[in-house]
């Protein structure tokens, strides 16, 4: 099979070997030595802090409103021009294994929003962001 076919369904593989394109740096051994001490949990931190990620093509702010549950207000990239709610998943390698609720330099963030998954270029930088937006009463 040449690396860029696709598996069907039913087939079958007429060698004892098979390379599968993977993304650079997208194994498991990587994952695992992967030093998780440039990011942070969402769900450790407290409701309503903010922070601002910077990706490679974009600047996001997030807003925290239930870490534990992934839900954030996000505004940046082209998806969220303003605040916007959203579930945030976690980082990646950009699909596949998913650090849950984790921003981290290095991996994709993934938010969960409009029935669709939205994952951004690598996160590059990560600070205390800007003020979250003034909750109605």
């Amino acid at each position: 099979m040449q690396p860029d076919q696709v598996m069907r369904p039913g087939a079958s593989i007429n060698s004892d070997t098979v390379s599968i394109p993977v993304a650079r740096g997208a194994t498991l051994d990587m994952w695992l030595e992967h030093s998780w001490e440039r990011g942070v949990q969402i769900d450790a931190l407290e409701d309503l802090q903010a922070l601002r990620v910077e990706t490679r093509n974009n600047t996001y702010d997030l807003a925290i409103v239930s870490g534990r549950n992934g839900e954030v207000l996000v505004r940046g990239g082209r998806y969220f021009p303003g605040w916007t709610p959203a579930q945030f998943v976690g980082c990646s390698l950009g699909r596949g294994l998913l650090k849950c609720r984790g921003v981290h330099v290095g991996l994709h963030m993934e938010f969960y929003w409009a029935g669709r998954l939205v994952i951004t270029s690598p996160v590059q930088a990560i600070t205390r962001g800007a003020d979250p937006p003034a909750r109605e009463a």
